[in-house]
């Protein structure tokens, strides 16, 4: 077996379950889209008490950070952790990932209604991403890659990088 990951054990502030290991923690920053309204318009006085006009109510969704904290990511999950919110994101549940920079995650899970949104500060997002849908396409029960599964990073001209996971003959490619 090759080690897939650091090859010590990490420690993490999260309760573990059985069979899962730690992989990275990180600082991290909670954002959801709050609703921000204002009125616009205006209004003539025409008489002591009296006005004349109209006003318009304008609302819009705004991005607003909710929590500073920490990530923890292990094989099985994704844990957002601060005073304000904890959040918990199994990689079973996950639908959707994208990483926008070098920092912002949105996450779209099948037990949420609204996208998880996250700002990590001291590692890579794409990183974050990659490592996540690694271990949403296989189950990973020690920090050690399954034997004969390969994983290739493959570099094009163009600055991107693509990662090849593969097993056998079949593969599966995540792109980043």
């Amino acid at each position: 077996m090759a080690c897939a990951f650091n090859c010590r054990t990490r420690v993490l502030n999260v309760n573990m379950r059985r069979g899962e290991f730690g992989v990275l923690e990180a600082g991290a920053a909670l954002y959801e889209y709050r609703k921000k309204s204002y009125r616009v318009g205006g209004a003539v006085r025409v008489a002591r008490g009296v006005y004349i006009g109209a006003s318009e109510p304008i609302s819009h969704d705004e991005l607003r950070q909710v929590a500073s904290g920490a990530i923890a990511l292990t094989n099985q999950r994704l844990v957002f952790l601060s005073s304000q919110r904890t959040t918990s994101i199994e990689h079973a549940d996950v639908l959707s990932l994208d990483s926008s920079g070098t920092s912002l995650i949105q996450i779209h899970t099948a037990k949420r209604k609204t996208p998880v949104i996250l700002t990590v500060s001291d590692h890579d997002a794409a990183l974050l991403v990659l490592l996540i849908k690694l271990f949403s396409a296989g189950n990973f029960d020690s920090r050690y890659l399954p034997d004969g599964l390969v994983i290739e990073p493959v570099h094009n001209g163009s600055g991107d990088v693509s990662v090849n996971v593969r097993q056998g003959a079949s593969g599966l490619e995540l792109t980043r």
